[in-house]
């Protein structure tokens, strides 16, 4: 049977592994806990019928974790996994079943005010060897509270042809951020 992880996609095979899943306590790759794997039965990533996805979408998560007691790591992770599995059901929506995900998420304690994280950076590999056709994040703060960061960010995405959603806001969030683009370059008149 094959798992996986929906907070950094690492793929957990029983066959592979010689092990089962029962005996696993938490991500190999990132740590999370047994509770954020989904069982896949084995089948791709996909549910469409073709083996090549029509879009790649790489959903980004920063989540701020200081380092608290057991219950509260839980929580941190239950939360991600929740922000997930609604940014599946949007970008499913959008894309139709046939789409791939893969996860860039950064869990520690990462400045949302700077975009200076790991899984970040891997984002922006990816970007750039044209690896996805969408970036997609939960809040536009899971990329970074800084506007002119923010802004930036956007326009690199959409400059390299990308889509640029959110879980709450869909492909309207494109048309938002260029709204408040526009105003503030009207501002700076």
């Amino acid at each position: 049977m094959l798992y996986r992880c929906r907070v950094c996609g690492y793929e957990f095979d029983e066959r592979t592994e010689k092990k089962e899943f029962a005996e696993l306590e938490a991500c190999p790759k990132c740590g999370a806990s047994k509770i954020s794997f989904q069982e896949s039965g084995g089948t791709p990533w996909h549910k469409g019928q073709s083996d090549i996805p029509d879009k790649v979408i790489g959903i980004y998560h920063n989540q701020y974790y200081r380092g608290a007691c057991k219950l509260c790591y839980r929580h941190f992770i239950q939360g991600m996994v929740e922000a997930y599995n609604k940014c599946y059901a949007v970008a499913r929506e959008i894309y139709g079943d046939n789409i791939e995900f893969k996860h860039y998420t950064d869990f520690g304690q990462y400045s949302s005010e700077s975009l200076d994280r790991p899984h970040f950076h891997l984002l922006v590999e990816a970007i750039e060897k044209g690896e996805l056709d969408v970036v997609m994040c939960f809040r536009l703060n899971n990329i970074t509270t800084d506007e002119k960061l923010l802004v930036d960010f956007y326009k690199y995405v959409r400059g390299k042809g990308l889509d640029f959603i959110t879980e709450s806001h869909g492909l309207d969030a494109m048309k938002y951020i260029d709204l408040f683009i526009k105003k503030q370059e009207e501002k700076n008149k």
